[in-house]
């Protein structure tokens, strides 16, 4: 074990020796290559990078809730076919986008990062990009406003509708009521206890005091009257000491007059029952029926009338004029507030920077320490292995010999 270890230790100090022998050509070709690699960087165009944080642009919605103009994901994958995938095989360009990511921690903010030849050129371009992008978003945002400007258009016209036709319609239903037709029925009812029933009443007395007992005085008279005409007949035509001649013709005229004035007083008679039975059957009922009907339906009906004018009507009316005032007038007014707060710039905002653009004060492409560190030490490593494989083969052909 010991004799093996001793070994290794010649070996690595033989392998040591052979390496440095050929320091010189090692070094040749490590400076070579580190000057290549070193010559290489400082002559590459520096590219320098700026990038910023974007918040996509957004409006407010009733209740309150941000509302994104465009999905922050479709426009990252927007923004990378246009300005990565479409560019990536064309020469010459003084810029390249590196980077177009969504924020994972909110997904409203994306970012975007450039490089080119100067900060100057990407940050140009940076903001190109955002500009072009705030300004399709801003044109989602004005169809927004205007839809909201028309709503709030719409609105002001149903207010004023609603104040200058709807509530002055109703006003003026209730005025109608209070100062028309309740005061006409009023003056109606009036007029009927004070006029037309007491008329109405002073017929049916003229009827029952007047008229008819003038009739049955009448008939009495007449009757009275044909008795005495009955009772002269009857004497005349019981006188028999009337001779011949011209007593004779006395007494028949007499009779003819006496028949005539009896007939008379007969027709007459029959006259005036027949008009106190009209009186009696027809004009006194009728006069009663039309009094009975002025007191118990026409005036009952004119009172109901107004008593459903003033328990119902007015009373619906004041209800459906307040609900207007009040409900439906502080409705479209708590929608228009809201509508005019909707428009208000706090309520919505484009796309836009959040923050101040990083830009690197030293380019990010080339890596010249690096690129000379890779360089330095792969032709070190490999010059290393050259000398050794060359020096293995050199001993291999000095034995064979």
């Amino acid at each position: 074990m010991q004799s093996e270890n001793l070994n290794d230790e010649v070996d690595l100090f033989e392998l040591a020796k052979k390496t440095w022998s050929y320091k010189k050509f090692i070094f040749l070709v490590t400076g070579v290559a580190s000057l290549v690699a070193g010559l290489y960087a400082f002559a590459s165009t520096p590219l320098y990078k700026v990038a910023a944080l974007i918040e996509t642009g957004y409006y407010k919605n009733d209740k309150g809730e941000e509302v994104l103009v465009a999905n922050t994901s479709e426009v990252v994958q927007k923004l990378t076919i246009k300005y990565i995938d479409l560019l990536k095989d064309v020469e010459g360009l003084e810029y390249r986008i590196q980077k177009i990511s969504e924020e994972k921690s909110n997904k409203k903010f994306l970012n975007i990062e450039v490089v080119a030849v100067s900060n100057d050129i990407a940050r140009d371009w940076l903001n190109k990009i955002v500009g072009d992008l705030a300004s399709e978003h801003h044109a989602i945002i004005n169809v927004y406003l205007e839809t909201k400007r028309i709503q709030l258009a719409n609105i002001d016209r149903q207010i004023n509708f609603l104040k200058n036709n709807t509530i002055v319609a109703k006003e003026q239903q209730i005025e109608y009521l209070k100062s028309i037709q309740i005061p006409r029925i009023d003056r109606q009812i009036t007029y009927m206890r004070e006029v037309v029933i007491p008329e109405a009443k002073r017929n049916i007395s003229v009827i029952d005091s007047i008229n008819i007992p003038s009739v049955e005085t009448n008939i009495a008279l007449n009757k009275q009257r044909l008795k005495a005409y009955e009772a002269k007949l009857e004497e005349l035509q019981a006188n028999k000491n009337i001779k011949m001649g011209e007593n004779l013709i006395l007494k028949q005229m007499l009779e003819q007059g006496l028949y005539g004035q009896i007939s008379n007083l007969e027709q007459g008679i029959i006259s005036l029952e027949q008009q106190r039975e009209v009186l009696l059957t027809q004009t006194r009922p009728s006069a009663q029926d039309r009094l009975d009907r002025l007191t118990s339906v026409e005036l009952e009906n004119m009172q109901a009338e107004k008593d459903t004018i003033v328990n119902d009507r007015l009373p619906t009316l004041q209800r459906e004029l307040a609900n207007l005032q009040t409900g439906e007038l502080n409705k479209l007014l708590d929608q228009r507030s809201i509508v005019e707060l909707s428009l208000n710039p706090y309520n919505y905002q484009n796309t836009q920077i959040v923050s101040d653009i990083v830009v690197s004060k030293n380019p990010v492409k080339p890596k010249k320490a690096i690129i000379i560190a890779i360089a330095f030490l792969s032709s070190l490593m490999l010059s290393i292995f050259g000398v050794l494989v060359y020096d293995s083969i050199k001993n291999r052909i000095n034995k064979e010999k």
